[in-house]
């Protein structure tokens, strides 16, 4: 809709935080304020409440998902990437094109985001703990890690 609807005072405020992301690909918490943004700034640009009100609604889930996936390695240039050609696209009055533009953009957010849930799940608990004896352990190795015993049950106390 923004591609349909947008302003010339539109295409600058998304413009505004297309360029803020472009300045802070290295700094991961400013280039995710520049990224939630740069999307209001859009659905502010469709002149669609509807659409603005439910972005605004999950405003904290996409700070939470874009935030998790702007942990792997080349993400931020690549989302950058993905925002100009959605600038463009919408600047050019293509709604094919942005429609395209923005189902390839959440496409590939959800094959990262669910790339950083698999890598978390890896980190957290990837490890038997230190004083985890040999049952433990390989109960934990085959995902079926029992219920820590009291440290005095554990040492055969």
């Amino acid at each position: 809709m923004a591609a349909e609807r947008a302003t010339p005072a539109d295409l600058k405020e998304i413009g505004v935080h297309l360029d803020q992301m472009e300045n802070s690909v290295g700094d991961v918490d400013q280039f995710l304020r520049s990224d939630i943004a740069f999307h209001l700034a859009v659905a502010q640009a469709s002149h669609n409440n509807i659409l603005m009100n439910a972005l605004l609604l999950i405003r904290n889930l996409l700070q939470n998902w874009i935030g998790s996936t702007l942990r792997i390695q080349g993400v931020a240039e690549r989302a950058l990437q993905q925002h100009q050609r959605i600038f463009l696209v919408i600047a050019k009055k293509n709604p094919p094109a942005a429609r395209s533009a923005m189902q390839s953009r959440l496409q590939e957010m959800a094959n990262f985001l669910l790339a950083s849930q698999k890598a978390e799940g890896k980190n957290a608990g990837s490890e038997p703990e230190p004083h985890a004896g040999p049952e433990e352990q390989n109960a934990h190795v085959a995902g079926t890690r029992k219920a820590e015993k009291p440290p005095a049950v554990r040492q055969g106390i």
